[in-house]
């Protein structure tokens, strides 16, 4: 074999595969299933399964005008159901499971950088509030669809994932025609609720967790936090913020009780009404989160935190329901109303144990 010949088969070697790359990159970014350059094209629809990957792509590029914010107690509300209640053009989920607070910001301001919102649902979780102001608000391993940096874009572009499984699963799922992108990040329907699944995700014995500082426990944190989101509030006056605090199943605030954690929670609540209510565009609604007949209902609860499609239907229904608004006048109440239940929940449970609930 002659060294030309060699030559040429190299050249016809690197002439092919440039030409598969280009054509892997291409057709990746035509289909686009993170929406990192652009929303879908020939009228395929926005179909959202993993949002650590999605939900920054989504609130730079698609059209909206309302965003629904939190973590995974708020991620199976239909935002379909929730643009047609509030009158919006299109409302697009920004969660993820366990939201800290920063990360929640992070895609609040991408959501208002890149938009003109009338809306902004955000799911008051009072756990969110309890991390590091400092912390990343993305993971490492997403970073990359974030920074900005063209050469970090080969990782996607080149990914057989994405070619392979993604872009496929896109085209297939908007295809059916009963596929509705409010539903995107929907779980609750797969799961079973009852005084088991409940009971399961609960650790009755643990010791406390946290040294039992009460309302103090990370409370910097907590302030720095919660004034990072009043201040963005107060920078967005044209934009109406409207705040829920998530149905939890009792155990859930039983299971803080055990860890120390309750009166810090409680302080927190206290604390975020307080600030968030002084701004004249903000909304708070508590969907019967201090409700005994709906939180004590072990068969409305999957597990410790998240219901039933039947809490969530509730959730979006009582949104906007001028009984359940939370105010300046009121806030207090509500706390001690969530309070009362919960305290005399928790002197059932050691005085009797836990069998009732199963009754």
């Amino acid at each position: 074999m002659n060294k030309s010949y060699e030559n040429r088969m190299l050249k016809t070697f690197f002439a092919a595969l440039s030409i598969f790359l280009c054509v892997v990159c291409l057709t990746v970014y035509c289909f686009d299933p993170f929406f990192v350059y652009h929303t879908p094209i020939g009228g395929l629809k926005e179909v959202q399964k993993i949002p650590q990957y999605q939900v920054s792509g989504v609130l730079k590029n698609l059209d909206y005008d309302g965003v629904l914010l939190g973590s995974s107690t708020v991620m199976s509300i239909n935002s379909t159901k929730l643009a047609e209640k509030y009158n919006c053009r299109k409302v697009v989920k920004a969660v993820g499971n366990s939201a800290a607070a920063p990360t929640i910001r992070y895609y609040l301001n991408l959501s208002l950088d890149t938009h003109r919102l009338k809306y902004v649902f955000y799911g008051l979780d009072v756990f969110s509030f309890h991390n590091d102001p400092r912390m990343s608000p993305l993971p490492d391993e997403v970073l990359y669809l974030n920074n900005h940096n063209p050469f970090d874009n080969i990782e996607y572009l080149l990914n057989g994932e994405i070619l392979a499984d993604k872009i496929p699963d896109m085209v297939y799922t908007s295809l059916k025609d009963n596929y509705d992108p409010g539903t995107c990040y929907s779980f609750n329907q797969w799961l079973t609720p009852g005084p088991g699944s409940v009971l399961d995700s609960y650790n009755p014995d643990g010791a406390k967790s946290v040294p039992s500082n009460g309302e103090l426990y990370q409370f910097e944190d907590v302030k720095a936090n919660i004034a990072a989101l009043d201040e963005v509030v107060k920078n967005n006056p044209g934009t109406k913020f409207v705040f829920m605090t998530p149905c939890y199943c009792i155990m859930w605030w039983v299971r803080a009780y055990n860890c120390g954690l309750l009166d810090a929670y409680f302080h927190t609540l206290d604390y975020a009404f307080s600030v968030l209510l002084q701004n004249s565009n903000v909304e708070i609604y508590a969907v019967n989160f201090n409700n005994k007949e709906v939180i004590t209902d072990m068969y409305r609860f999957a597990d410790v935190i998240h219901g039933s499609p039947e809490i969530t239907e509730m959730m979006l229904k009582e949104l906007g329901n001028p009984q359940q608004q939370i105010t300046l006048a009121n806030y207090k109440q509500h706390i001690e109303k969530l309070a009362g239940v919960v305290n005399k929940f928790i002197e059932r449970v050691n005085r009797e144990g836990i069998g009732f609930l199963y009754k």
